[in-house]
């Protein structure tokens, strides 16, 4: 069984590296993701001079008028996605989420952020047009942070449990590269801004389910 899945894994990772782009990206999460479940390393596909050779990569993940949330869901996904994150500022405008981590951990980080930022924005928005919420909007933006917060946290207990449910507690660590070159940046840590809230149980609550319910996590392509 072992050996059958060390074939599949090797024939998906060739796949990865040959096809184009979309092919490429499919191919290599669901490499990953039965590394991940089955945890197998590297090493044991016969891979030695692809470990010897791990390249660790400082990437920009997305870049604008960055609100609480954007950077919030970077640590949400950086750590279960075995990366680092940091906010990058350009200007008084702008700033960047960048990841850092070896590459196809990145590659895999990077699609799950943009995801779920577009599902946030989505159930957010759909959230909004509820009745209730509508006959409150003098407060509509403080009910919002209650349920991206929802959502948030929703997000990364789907991804708590299925580490403990799949017993990926090792398969998620990371790469000791990986940390000893974002030690090496020398960031200033800095605080995630405290978003303005109305307090509301139930916009958490609603958030909450949705994130659980993410389905563009590790689980997004069936083995």
């Amino acid at each position: 069984m072992t050996e059958s899945i060390k074939s599949t894994i090797q024939k998906l990772l060739a796949l990865a590296k040959d096809a184009n782009d979309e092919e490429s990206h499919t191919a290599m999460l669901k490499a990953r993701k039965l590394m991940m479940k089955h945890s197998i390393q590297e090493s044991e596909l016969g891979m030695n001079e692809r470990e010897a050779n791990k390249v660790v990569v400082n990437e920009k993940i997305y870049r604008n008028r960055l609100v609480w949330w954007h950077r919030k869901l970077a640590q949400v996904i950086a750590k279960n996605f075995r990366c680092s994150y940091y906010r990058n500022t350009i200007d008084q405008y702008q700033a960047e989420i960048r990841f850092v981590g070896l590459e196809d951990d990145v590659v895999i980080a990077s699609m799950i952020y943009n995801f779920a930022r577009a599902s946030i924005h989505y159930h957010s928005k759909t959230f909004l047009l509820r009745p209730e919420i509508k006959r409150k909007w003098k407060r509509k933006h403080q009910f919002k942070n209650d349920y991206i917060e929802g959502y948030l946290s929703g997000l990364d207990r789907k991804f708590q449990d299925q580490t403990k449910c799949e017993s990926l507690e090792l398969a998620i660590v990371q790469d000791a590269l990986v940390v000893q070159y974002y030690n090496s940046l020398s960031l200033t840590t800095k605080n995630i801004q405290t978003p303005k809230r109305a307090g509301d149980d139930v916009a958490f609550f609603l958030g909450f389910k949705d994130g659980k319910r993410f389905e563009s996590g590790r689980e997004m392509l069936e083995s």
